[in-house]
């Protein structure tokens, strides 16, 4: 092997040697890069998820609290027509029940000019005279007539006396749908015109249903 062959024999193995580094060099500086970027993207995907989840807890709050104000909003309008439904019904069947016993037992008197109507579930008694009213004839009662007394918001209805007869009517304190409230806003005593509140629209429901009935009388 003469001078010439013997050294571009080394060139060439150098040459070799030097790409192969230089390969090594490259794919070491890309590895980090392309890790580094892996990185970024995968940082870049969780900012995007988190983002997106974090609008949607905000999303779900407002609709939840929308929610939450329509459901009471609801709630309230609902306990405030009920009121007067709830009159309404226990005015009609302690109508019934009072125009029952006036036709058996015939209805006196009241003793007081409020009486509480706390005695319709009494089943039998020894006078002529159940809860403040006066009977004539006390051993046609056939009671109980209810379970249990009929009460609004926690009161009991009363029986009040007027100048024109007695009236079935709401506890003082009741709260009527219209926002009323008895014994502050409608005041009932022995001048008070119960009828005229009736035709007027004061003691009526949106239907015109009265929410006051007249007891009636043995003549």
């Amino acid at each position: 092997m003469d001078i010439d062959e013997k050294n571009d024999g080394e060139l060439e193995v150098s040459l070799m040697a030097y790409k192969k580094a230089e390969h090594k060099r490259t794919r070491a500086v890309a590895r980090p890069i392309a890790k580094k970027s892996k990185i970024n993207i995968f940082k870049g995907g969780f900012t995007k998820i988190k983002y997106s989840y974090k609008r949607w807890q905000i999303f779900a709050s407002i609709a939840l609290v929308g929610l939450l104000l329509f459901t009471l909003g609801s709630f309230l309008y609902n306990v405030k027509m009920s009121a007067n439904r709830i009159i309404v019904k226990h005015i009609n069947e302690m109508s019934t029940v009072f125009n029952a016993i006036n036709e058996k037992c015939g209805i006196l008197s009241f003793e007081h000019k409020v009486n509480y109507v706390d005695f319709l579930t009494v089943g039998s008694f020894e006078s002529s005279e159940v809860g403040g009213m006066n009977l004539r004839n006390k051993d046609s009662w056939e009671g109980p007539y209810f379970l249990d007394n009929p009460t609004v918001q926690a009161k009991h209805y009363e029986i009040i006396k007027t100048k024109k007869g007695y009236f079935l009517v709401p506890g003082n304190g009741v709260k009527l749908s219209s926002g009323l409230v008895i014994g502050k806003d409608v005041i009932f005593d022995k001048d008070t015109d119960v009828d005229a509140l009736v035709k007027n629209g004061t003691l009526v429901d949106k239907s015109g249903n009265p929410l006051v009935a007249e007891i009636p009388m043995a003549r």
